[in-house]
């Protein structure tokens, strides 16, 4: 029994000290004996067919056991499925409601393709504040990305959170008016005809939270205005003020809820130094954000302007909140008649390399500079070192107009309320539900911007059944029935063998074939570049004929197989679901899309108590993926995929996997850059530098190589 008990001594010394400890002489006696007593269940299992010791799971009063739960789908039907280990009278696969993490993210991949949104569209991949329904929202990373922007397809690989949560807000950035307006129509969102305008006022109100206030308009008028000035600003080599621009917020009142958030938090910590290098980092980097804010920056022009107007500060040595900082190393000094080799910033904090600006260097630039060069100074002053005074100017003049002519319509009328960000973020969001209940989820659902984090709880028969949708484009119901336990039942019979009932799966298309094919094609590089790794290592060709089973050991193939992680917040749950492809008929060695084996797992405990201690942190890799991984292996092993191929072709293959054949819908391959986020490269910018991969996706390649992403309107109704 020693050598059946090593992997639990492996598993208590880890836990005890460290993710990367291994037991050591005496651990044996020293730790697990003095653990184990009589009575206590250690489950064991040794798996010879990949010639690697199995898990061990062992289960003490002192340490609860780490339950999950494991089902899957072939054409509709539940194959198999595991509700846990112990307690047989609580399904966990069925019953148990959980956060999912990031294996929900394909579905706002399959939704953004659906409203007109293609794979390798580059999508903001930076820290930044979301306003939803009155409410800031700083999504976190879960790692730390080089890249401020990626490709959605990136995006997806790599699980970027905040990537996910920026398309999410941006769902509906691609549909025309018309095609906002059917969506509108279709989701119960949009005036009926026979409707008032009171009533439908109410109700965007009222039950959809929706409220357009005068600040709602200042909002709407700032994100109208900076898109008017945007060509304007390049024109004039302004690229930064744009960018600028594009990240900030109108209202500063969030500055005031941060800090409402931070005082209630604060009266659980006793002393700062409580506080780790990473939260106090993190506060610093949310004050940042929210210092981003045009109504701030505002007054900060109106006290630059009376400082102008009214100098009373150059009594003063130093003139307050205004400071200078030279543009080339070269520069010790200010040339009081030449300014324009510094850069002059008028803010209420200094930063390090700030310069303050004194007295007898102002008294110049009120009265020392001729009109025409105090004119072109004043307006390169940037406020807060964010956004010029010209520019400020300019979006301000143009913000003047729009409010005018919105403050003239009903608040609520198309002309307003379709282009409102709050609104439009809502009706992407309750698409991305409207999606689900396709897919027969029929737990609560809410439309929060963390929707593709997976703070929504549902099921993994939920899970199942979305990736079924995805993978195949299809969803099936039993006697026109979905979610009614009788996926689970092939026939009923009579004692004497007479069938009194049959399921009858009916297929429905939800997917159109060319977004199925691009959510396909992000899960299998998921796999074989992100997240999913484990998989692509330990997913091989195996025979139970044991002569076919020595040449494939040697050969080491692996079965491509497709799939998405996803970890809880706070490690509380972990997850992973995707798709075994289904065995090759023809004469080809590889696998297919077509009729493989819809599989989900997830890890945790029963009460939701987070899978961490120390440095180890269970994730959708490290615990729900490994228990996919030999489900699927099993799978593969017990239909003989091996039986079916050509090995001595495979022998003289470049690459040490098998094919996986897309079926034909049109699809293209075109490079992306691997060191870049995954964006498209093209001409110019494919330069030596960077590192290509082709990539499927859908458009034309024009003449010269450059690319013409498709779009398409395609909704779950018109399939």
């Amino acid at each position: 029994d020693e050598a059946g008990l090593q992997t639990a001594l492996t598993a208590l010394v880890r836990f005890k000290r460290q993710r990367w400890s291994v037991p050591v002489k005496g651990d044996l006696e020293k730790i697990l004996l003095k653990e184990i007593k009589k009575g206590d269940r250690v489950y064991v299992s040794v798996r010879q067919i990949d010639q690697l010791t199995g898990g061990v799971l062992f289960s003490l009063e002192k340490y609860p056991e780490v339950q999950g739960a494991v089902i899957s789908f072939q054409n509709g039907k539940i194959k198999s499925m595991v509700g846990g280990m112990t307690n047989h009278y609580f399904n966990r696969a069925v019953t148990a409601k959980r956060p999912m993490g990031s294996v929900v993210k394909p579905l706002v991949y399959a939704a953004a393709i659906q409203l007109g949104w293609n794979t390798l569209d580059a999508l903001s991949n930076e820290r930044a504040m979301f306003v939803y329904h009155n409410q800031s929202y700083f999504p976190r990373p879960d790692h730390k990305s080089p890249h401020s922007k990626v490709s959605m397809s990136w995006a997806g690989v790599h699980s970027e959170n905040l990537a996910t949560v920026w398309l999410v807000a941006h769902l509906c950035d691609k549909l025309t008016p018309g095609q906002f307006k059917e969506v509108l129509s279709h989701l119960g969102m949009a005036q009926e005809d026979d409707e008032s305008y009171n009533h439908y006022m109410r109700r965007i109100r009222d039950e959809m939270g929706v409220v357009i206030d005068q600040k709602a308009l200042q909002q709407l008028a700032f994100e109208q205005s900076r898109f008017a000035v945007e060509s304007d600003l390049i024109f004039d080599g302004q690229d930064g003020e744009v960018e600028f621009l594009q990240k900030m917020h109108y209202s500063k009142e969030y500055a005031a809820q941060l800090e409402e958030e931070e005082a209630a938090a604060g009266e659980s910590v006793v002393d700062e130094e409580e506080l780790t290098k990473a939260e106090i980092a993190e506060a610093k980097l949310r004050k940042d954000l929210v210092r981003w804010s045009f109504e701030r920056l505002q007054e900060q022009y109106d006290g630059l302007m009376r400082l102008k107007t009214f100098p009373d500060a150059t009594m003063e040595e130093y003139v307050p909140n205004f400071y200078y900082v030279p543009l080339a190393a070269r520069n010790r000094g200010v040339v009081e008649q030449d300014f324009s080799d510094y850069q002059f910033i008028f803010s209420e904090q200094a930063e390090p390399g700030w310069r303050p600006v004194t007295s007898k260097i102002f008294s110049v630039m009120v009265g020392g500079l001729l009109p025409a060069d105090k004119a072109k100074f004043w307006g390169r002053v940037r406020l807060d070192n964010l956004l010029s005074v010209s520019t400020v100017e300019m979006v301000a003049a143009a913000m003047d107009k729009e409010m005018a002519r919105l403050s003239s319509l009903e608040p609520y009328s198309p002309e307003v309320l379709h282009s409102l960000r709050d609104f439009r973020t809502l009706v992407g969001l309750q698409y991305l539900i409207g999606l689900c209940r396709e897919f027969g989820v029929e737990s609560t659902l809410e439309p929060v911007l963390s929707f593709p984090l997976g703070s929504n709880v549902v099921s993994l028969y939920e899970i199942a059944r979305i990736y079924e949708g995805l993978t195949s484009g299809m969803v099936s119901s039993i006697d026109g029935v979905q979610n009614a336990g009788l996926d689970l039942i092939a026939r009923i019979e009579t004692y004497d063998g007479e069938v009194v009932y049959t399921s009858k799966p009916v297929k429905k298309r939800v997917i159109d074939p060319q977004t199925t094919l691009a959510v396909n094609d992000i899960l299998r590089n998921v796999v074989k570049f992100g997240t999913g790794s484990y998989a692509y290592r330990n997913v091989q060709l195996h025979s139970k004929d044991p002569e076919l089973e020595a040449n494939l050991l040697q050969m080491g193939i692996t079965v491509p197989v497709l799939g998405k992680t996803g970890t809880a917040n706070r490690f509380t749950n972990a997850a992973f679901a995707g798709l075994v492809p289904g065995s090759y008929q023809g004469r080809e060695n590889g696998v297919t899309l077509q009729n493989g084996l819809v599989l989900a797992a997830y890890v945790g405990y029963d009460d939701n108590k987070p899978m961490a201690r120390r440095t180890t942190h269970i994730t959708g890799a490290t615990g729900a993926l490994p228990v996919w991984a030999r489900v699927a292996a099993d799978y593969i092993l017990n239909r003989d995929y091996g039986k079916a191929l050509d090995l001595a072709d495979l022998s003289f293959s470049d690459t040490k996997e098998l094919p996986l054949f897309y079926p034909e819908v049109g699809q293209i391959e075109v490079p992306v850059a691997v060191n870049g986020g995954g964006l498209l490269v093209t001409g110019a910018a494919g330069s030596d530098s960077v590192v290509r991969a082709p990539l499927v996706t859908f458009g034309d390649i024009l003449p010269g190589g450059e690319v013409r992403l498709q779009r398409a309107f395609r909704p779950y109704w018109l399939q």
